[in-house]
């Protein structure tokens, strides 16, 4: 099959004319590759920030350049219709500016989108101007239009079955529901016996709408209650944003700081399965969120009992699998933490689920929708 599949992400080439990106996106890239026999990877270009750092395998993928990313979406002009032209299929992973305009395309006639959240769970970052989220939530407004608009005639797959039903719900004829996951190998399990003074982790974007301040209180009344818990924190924070230095100002103001760590962005592999290892329970405190992260599959996975919100892509999911609380209620989220340092038992039904949600598993299950829509077509 020849397929196409375009990322948002964009891609950064060395000085030896490598191709990468982030672990997590390049190990999806090359595995849809091996397994489609070829992909033609449609991306934008960027000069290198430090987190691409995973090659694509130039044997399996063909890098075609988009340009330069704009700084602002509003500018991004669409795809050239000759690009595809010779394709049997082509995927599109969302949300992304390009996802209307590459679904719009008269060909391939097999056309799926990957979506593995919303913009509508946007929300308006501080770290930003006034004057700029106003623009974010007007350009959002006016992409989510167009992005039904599209969806409704293309194969879509989703990672969460609330996703899925609120597309259908929209008007989107053809939903099916694909778990995606960035482990490659299964964890081994291990014995999780909780310690006297268990680890807490939360990975992944440093922002406020992740929770993460409620992380910090929430850390804080538990030791107030007597649980000697320390939090670990591993992740990015965007360009310009101060969430991680308010994050450690906060906990100096409960007088936490000493338990409290930032450490930086870890790629998807060894690195990041080291941090799941070493830690007794993840924290997912997200007052939002329209698809399931992958961090807290990767977690489960390793055995991890894990805390979160009640956040849109986890609802019906996560409820038999993990602790589920309130968002932004601080008060939950301790307790919610403390039940499971006392019963860390919630951690082996979770990874009962998430054990063999591989990303070699996710794109068969991808290929098998797509190749079904390619053999009707012909």
């Amino acid at each position: 099959m020849k397929l196409g599949y375009h990322h948002h992400t964009p891609v950064a080439i060395d000085s030896a004319g490598t191709a990468k990106l982030p672990a997590h996106a390049a190990m999806f890239v090359n595995e849809l590759a091996r397994q489609a026999g070829h992909v033609t990877f449609f991306a934008f270009d960027a000069p290198t920030t430090g987190m691409e750092d995973a090659p694509l395998d130039s044997s399996l993928v063909s890098v075609v350049s988009l340009g330069r990313k704009p700084a602002d979406p509003v500018l991004t002009f669409g795809p050239r219709r000759a690009l595809v032209r010779n394709l049997d299929a082509l995927l599109v992973r969302g949300p992304g500016p390009l996802v209307p305009r590459f679904l719009r395309l008269r060909e391939p006639a097999v056309r799926a989108a990957l979506m593995v959240g919303s913009w509508r769970s946007w929300r308006a970052n501080p770290a930003n101007s006034r004057v700029r989220n106003v623009a974010i939530a007007a350009y959002h407004a006016l992409y989510d239009v167009a992005e039904i608009r599209a969806l409704r005639s293309a194969l879509v797959l989703t990672n969460n079955p609330w996703l899925s039903s609120e597309l259908e719900r929209r008007g989107c004829p053809d939903v099916r529901t694909v778990f995606t996951s960035s482990i490659s190998v299964p964890p081994i399990p291990r014995d999780r016996t909780m310690p006297s003074e268990p680890r807490l982790l939360f990975t992944g974007r440093i922002v406020e709408e992740k929770g993460v301040f409620e992380i910090v209180s929430a850390l804080a009344l538990l030791r107030e209650r007597g649980v000697a818990a320390s939090l670990r924190i591993v992740g990015w924070s965007p360009k310009g944003d101060p969430a991680a230095r308010r994050l450690l100002d906060l906990a100096e103001r409960h007088g936490i700081g000493d338990a409290v760590t930032i450490d930086d962005y870890e790629a998807a592999g060894d690195g990041l399965a080291r941090a799941y290892e070493d830690a007794d329970v993840f924290v997912s405190a997200s007052r939002t969120e329209w698809g399931m992260p992958h961090t807290i599959v990767e977690a489960m996975a390793h055995g991890l009992p894990v805390v979160t919100t009640n956040f849109e892509g986890g609802r019906g999911l996560l409820d038999d699998r993990a602790i589920v609380v309130p968002a932004r209620d601080v008060t939950a989220l301790a307790d919610g933490i403390e039940r499971v340092v006392k019963d860390p038992s919630i951690g082996a039904r979770g990874r009962a689920w998430a054990g063999g949600l591989t990303n070699e598993a996710s794109v068969a299950a991808i290929l098998e929708h797509i190749g079904g829509r390619v053999g009707a077509a012909r």
